[in-house]
């Protein structure tokens, strides 16, 4: 296992000599949001080129499970059409214990039939959105993997400590953890997200 650098496409004005950019930079890989790229192909062109790995990212949406699960299995086609390293969900918040467990049980049937290595962000607003509601569906979903974010975690705690004392929250993420979001010194729209790359792949 290495880390590798990857760059998200945020702020880029020219997705031509923004993938260039990247690469003279030292990065190996892009990350890029699904619903704001319109000509994958081109994208995948421009990664082939330059010698980058993809990292897909999307949302759910819905307002009731059914809806949410089919934004979920159209996230997956459209990202295999890309052929990323990763496809990073961001799955909406679905209020109620129950409707959660139903939307990623259904989740989880999805993940396994295809090749694609998914993990779902640690993110305020999102289903994983603290650290303890996270480590409870983690130990009842054990296929599940995590993008970490833990600044989100620290926005919702409101405190650096949210970790109990054998940092068991912590551990557990990290061992669910295919892909991590760090901020460097810079503004939120700057960011480097970092691929920390597992041999993790769905059943």
């Amino acid at each position: 296992m290495r880390l590798k650098p990857i760059r998200h496409l945020w702020v880029l004005k020219s997705l031509g000599a923004g993938v260039s950019k990247i690469k003279a930079e030292g990065f190996e890989g892009i990350e890029f949001w699904l619903d704001s790229t319109p000509d994958l192909a081109h994208l995948r062109s421009l990664c082939n080129q330059n010698n980058l790995e993809c990292v897909a990212t999307g949302a759910t949406g819905g307002r009731t499970i059914d809806e949410h699960v089919k934004s979920f299995e159209a996230l997956v086609k459209r990202a295999r059409e890309v052929k990323p390293i990763l496809l990073e969900s961001t799955p909406v918040l679905m209020l109620g214990t129950p409707a959660k467990s139903k939307h990623l049980q259904q989740a989880v049937a999805i993940e396994q039939q295809t090749d694609l290595v998914i993990g779902h962000e640690t993110h305020r607003g999102r289903v994983f959105y603290n650290p303890w509601s996270t480590r409870d569906t983690l130990q009842k979903f054990p296929e599940l993997r995590l993008v970490c974010d833990f600044s989100h975690w620290v926005c919702v705690a409101e405190r650096l400590n949210w970790d109990d004392m054998n940092n068991s929250i912590l551990k557990l993420a990290a061992d669910r953890c295919v892909h991590i979001h760090t901020r460097v010194g810079y503004p939120r729209d700057h960011r480097c997200p970092i691929h920390q790359r597992r041999n993790i792949r769905p059943k």
